[in-house]
């Protein structure tokens, strides 16, 4: 759900997941979200 949050589909390969996005989904995390 985070993952989708973050705007990145939760079936995409690591390798995938620009580093902005993870930028944001650790930031949605860190929010509580996780």
């Amino acid at each position: 759900a985070a993952l989708a949050a973050a705007g990145v589909p939760e079936d995409a390969p690591v390798g995938r997941v620009a580093p902005r996005q993870w930028l944001t989904l650790h930031r949605a995390l860190r929010g509580g979200a996780g």
